[in-house]
Protein backbone atom coordinates (compact mmCIF):
# COMPACT_ATOMS: atom_id res chain seq x y z
CA UNK A 1 0.00 0.00 0.00
CA UNK A 2 1.60 3.40 -1.11
CA UNK A 3 1.76 6.51 1.56
CA UNK A 4 -1.03 8.18 -0.47
CA UNK A 5 -3.38 5.09 0.04
CA UNK A 6 -2.86 4.69 3.57
CA UNK A 7 -3.85 8.33 3.96
CA UNK A 8 -6.96 7.73 2.34
CA UNK A 9 -7.76 5.13 4.39
CA UNK A 10 -7.18 6.79 6.89
CA UNK A 11 -9.57 9.45 6.10
CA UNK A 12 -12.16 7.08 5.21
CA UNK A 13 -12.16 5.39 8.35
CA UNK A 14 -12.18 8.87 10.51
CA UNK A 15 -15.48 9.75 8.09
CA UNK A 16 -17.07 6.55 8.57
CA UNK A 17 -16.40 6.08 12.56
CA UNK A 18 -17.66 10.05 13.17
CA UNK A 19 -20.40 9.55 10.61
CA UNK A 20 -19.36 12.29 8.45
CA UNK A 21 -21.31 13.78 5.75
CA UNK A 22 -18.60 15.46 4.04
CA UNK A 23 -14.58 15.76 4.52
CA UNK A 24 -12.00 17.35 2.74
CA UNK A 25 -8.20 16.76 3.81
CA UNK A 26 -5.10 18.26 2.56
CA UNK A 27 -1.97 17.50 3.65
CA UNK A 28 1.53 19.40 2.34
CA UNK A 29 5.34 19.34 2.71
CA UNK A 30 8.02 21.11 1.09
CA UNK A 31 9.35 17.81 -0.29
CA UNK A 32 6.33 16.74 -2.38
CA UNK A 33 3.17 18.07 -4.01
CA UNK A 34 0.22 18.98 -1.86
CA UNK A 35 -2.03 15.73 -1.47
CA UNK A 36 -5.69 16.17 -0.98
CA UNK A 37 -8.46 13.76 -0.67
CA UNK A 38 -12.21 14.70 -0.15
CA UNK A 39 -15.06 11.78 1.01
CA UNK A 40 -18.64 12.08 1.27
CA UNK A 41 -20.86 14.45 -0.39
CA UNK A 42 -21.37 18.26 -0.87
CA UNK A 43 -25.01 17.98 -0.09
CA UNK A 44 -26.28 19.34 -3.52
CA UNK A 45 -25.79 18.51 -7.00
CA UNK A 46 -22.42 19.69 -7.52
CA UNK A 47 -19.94 16.76 -6.81
CA UNK A 48 -17.95 17.13 -3.69
CA UNK A 49 -14.12 18.01 -3.94
CA UNK A 50 -10.80 19.37 -3.15
CA UNK A 51 -12.74 23.21 -4.54
CA UNK A 52 -15.70 22.87 -1.96
CA UNK A 53 -15.96 25.57 0.48
CA UNK A 54 -16.48 24.48 4.40
CA UNK A 55 -17.71 27.13 6.91
CA UNK A 56 -14.61 27.27 8.92
CA UNK A 57 -16.53 28.74 11.65
CA UNK A 58 -13.88 29.46 14.89
CA UNK A 59 -10.93 29.14 12.68
CA UNK A 60 -12.12 32.70 11.67
CA UNK A 61 -10.26 34.04 15.00
CA UNK A 62 -6.87 33.01 13.66
CA UNK A 63 -7.70 35.21 11.07
CA UNK A 64 -8.81 38.06 13.31
CA UNK A 65 -6.08 37.43 15.79
CA UNK A 66 -3.36 37.97 12.49
CA UNK A 67 -5.42 41.21 11.80
CA UNK A 68 -4.33 42.18 15.32
CA UNK A 69 -1.09 41.52 16.14
CA UNK A 70 -0.18 43.39 12.15
CA UNK A 71 -1.58 46.27 13.82
CA UNK A 72 0.44 45.87 16.51
CA UNK A 73 3.55 45.44 14.44
CA UNK A 74 2.79 48.96 12.63
CA UNK A 75 2.21 50.61 15.93
CA UNK A 76 -1.64 51.42 15.63
CA UNK A 77 -1.89 49.40 19.60
CA UNK A 78 -0.45 47.79 22.26
CA UNK A 79 -1.49 44.71 23.23
CA UNK A 80 -1.76 46.15 26.81
CA UNK A 81 -3.99 48.80 25.98
CA UNK A 82 -7.81 48.46 26.80
CA UNK A 83 -9.88 48.26 24.34
CA UNK A 84 -11.50 51.88 25.29
CA UNK A 85 -8.47 53.43 24.31
CA UNK A 86 -9.44 52.64 20.85
CA UNK A 87 -13.14 51.74 20.86
CA UNK A 88 -16.22 53.66 22.25
CA UNK A 89 -17.55 51.22 24.38
CA UNK A 90 -20.34 52.09 26.69
CA UNK A 91 -18.71 48.90 29.08
CA UNK A 92 -16.10 46.82 29.67
CA UNK A 93 -13.82 49.38 28.16
CA UNK A 94 -10.85 48.41 30.74
CA UNK A 95 -10.43 44.88 29.07
CA UNK A 96 -7.07 44.86 27.03
CA UNK A 97 -6.24 43.70 24.02
CA UNK A 98 -4.25 40.82 25.08
CA UNK A 99 -6.90 39.25 27.09
CA UNK A 100 -9.55 39.45 24.90
CA UNK A 101 -6.62 37.67 22.42
CA UNK A 102 -6.22 34.64 25.05
CA UNK A 103 -9.64 34.46 26.52
CA UNK A 104 -8.59 35.75 30.13
CA UNK A 105 -10.82 38.65 30.03
CA UNK A 106 -13.64 37.29 31.19
CA UNK A 107 -16.11 38.35 28.30
CA UNK A 108 -19.49 35.99 28.24
CA UNK A 109 -19.43 33.41 25.53
CA UNK A 110 -22.08 35.32 22.58
CA UNK A 111 -22.95 38.41 22.20
CA UNK A 112 -25.34 39.80 24.07
CA UNK A 113 -29.22 37.99 22.62
CA UNK A 114 -30.45 35.00 21.58
CA UNK A 115 -28.25 34.79 18.75
CA UNK A 116 -28.34 31.18 18.28
CA UNK A 117 -32.03 30.58 19.16
CA UNK A 118 -33.41 33.21 16.99
CA UNK A 119 -30.30 32.92 14.12
CA UNK A 120 -30.23 36.44 14.05
CA UNK A 121 -26.91 38.33 15.27
CA UNK A 122 -26.26 41.86 16.04
CA UNK A 123 -24.35 44.39 13.37
CA UNK A 124 -21.66 45.82 13.65
CA UNK A 125 -23.03 48.84 15.79
CA UNK A 126 -25.44 47.06 17.94
CA UNK A 127 -22.68 44.43 18.88
CA UNK A 128 -20.78 47.29 20.83
CA UNK A 129 -23.49 49.25 22.12
CA UNK A 130 -24.65 46.15 23.64
CA UNK A 131 -21.74 45.48 25.71
CA UNK A 132 -23.55 47.53 28.20
CA UNK A 133 -25.79 44.34 28.39
CA UNK A 134 -23.04 41.89 28.44
CA UNK A 135 -22.06 39.88 31.28
CA UNK A 136 -18.35 39.94 32.29
CA UNK A 137 -18.72 36.50 33.96
CA UNK A 138 -15.27 36.71 35.32
CA UNK A 139 -12.47 39.22 36.67
CA UNK A 140 -10.00 39.98 34.09
CA UNK A 141 -6.64 37.36 33.80
CA UNK A 142 -8.39 35.20 36.30
CA UNK A 143 -8.75 32.14 34.14
CA UNK A 144 -9.33 31.02 30.51
CA UNK A 145 -13.54 31.74 29.41
CA UNK A 146 -13.90 31.34 25.42
CA UNK A 147 -15.45 33.96 23.90
CA UNK A 148 -17.01 34.70 20.42
CA UNK A 149 -17.47 38.29 22.17
CA UNK A 150 -14.16 38.99 22.59
CA UNK A 151 -12.89 38.20 19.56
CA UNK A 152 -15.89 40.18 17.83
CA UNK A 153 -14.67 42.92 19.60
CA UNK A 154 -11.03 43.01 17.96
CA UNK A 155 -12.28 42.37 14.95
CA UNK A 156 -14.30 45.80 15.36
CA UNK A 157 -11.28 47.47 16.92
CA UNK A 158 -8.72 46.15 13.93
CA UNK A 159 -11.62 47.80 11.56
CA UNK A 160 -11.80 51.18 13.60
CA UNK A 161 -7.81 51.44 13.46
CA UNK A 162 -7.42 50.62 9.63
CA UNK A 163 -10.53 52.71 8.34
CA UNK A 164 -12.62 50.32 6.89
CA UNK A 165 -14.95 47.23 8.02
CA UNK A 166 -13.09 43.91 9.22
CA UNK A 167 -14.08 42.10 6.02
CA UNK A 168 -12.30 44.85 3.75
CA UNK A 169 -9.45 44.81 6.21
CA UNK A 170 -8.88 41.15 6.33
CA UNK A 171 -9.49 41.51 2.52
CA UNK A 172 -6.78 44.03 1.72
CA UNK A 173 -4.12 42.44 4.92
CA UNK A 174 -4.11 38.82 4.64
CA UNK A 175 -6.48 37.05 1.50
CA UNK A 176 -4.90 39.51 -1.10
CA UNK A 177 -1.37 39.66 -0.23
CA UNK A 178 -1.21 35.47 0.44
CA UNK A 179 -3.40 34.95 -2.72
CA UNK A 180 -6.68 33.39 -0.31
CA UNK A 181 -9.11 33.50 -3.26
CA UNK A 182 -10.48 30.46 -1.93
CA UNK A 183 -11.72 31.78 1.13
CA UNK A 184 -14.08 34.10 1.28
CA UNK A 185 -16.49 35.84 3.64
CA UNK A 186 -19.94 34.58 2.64
CA UNK A 187 -20.49 30.97 0.80
CA UNK A 188 -20.24 30.93 -2.75
CA UNK A 189 -21.60 28.09 -5.22
CA UNK A 190 -18.49 25.99 -3.96
CA UNK A 191 -20.29 26.25 -0.38
CA UNK A 192 -21.24 22.55 0.91
CA UNK A 193 -24.29 22.05 3.01
CA UNK A 194 -23.97 22.29 6.91
CA UNK A 195 -25.21 19.43 8.81
CA UNK A 196 -26.42 19.59 12.40
CA UNK A 197 -27.10 16.14 14.13
CA UNK A 198 -29.79 16.50 16.78
CA UNK A 199 -28.62 14.90 20.34
CA UNK A 200 -31.53 12.14 21.01
CA UNK A 201 -32.88 11.64 17.46
CA UNK A 202 -29.08 11.43 15.83
CA UNK A 203 -30.65 12.64 12.84
CA UNK A 204 -28.53 15.20 10.48
CA UNK A 205 -31.13 17.92 9.50
CA UNK A 206 -29.76 21.10 7.13
CA UNK A 207 -28.19 24.02 9.31
CA UNK A 208 -29.13 27.53 8.42
CA UNK A 209 -26.35 29.64 7.20
CA UNK A 210 -26.36 32.37 10.05
CA UNK A 211 -24.51 35.62 8.53
CA UNK A 212 -22.66 36.52 12.00
CA UNK A 213 -22.97 40.02 11.04
CA UNK A 214 -20.91 41.93 14.14
CA UNK A 215 -19.72 38.76 15.14
CA UNK A 216 -18.12 38.12 12.05
CA UNK A 217 -14.62 38.00 13.24
CA UNK A 218 -14.74 35.01 15.45
CA UNK A 219 -16.73 32.55 13.01
CA UNK A 220 -17.89 33.91 9.48
CA UNK A 221 -15.30 32.48 6.74
CA UNK A 222 -15.61 30.13 4.54
CA UNK A 223 -12.29 28.01 2.36
CA UNK A 224 -11.20 25.07 1.19
CA UNK A 225 -8.38 22.57 2.96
Amino acid sequence: MTPEQRLERAVRRVQADARVPALSVALHRADRSLWTCTVGTSGHPRALDAQSRFRIGSVTKTFTAVLVMQARDDGLLDLDDPIATHLDVPSHGTATIRRLLSHTAGFQREPYGDVWDLLVAPDDAALLADLAKAERVLPNNRRYHYSNLGLAVLGQLVAKLRGGTWASVLHEQILEPLGLTSTTVEPTGDAVVGYLVDTYSDAARPEPQLDMGGAAPAAQLWSTA
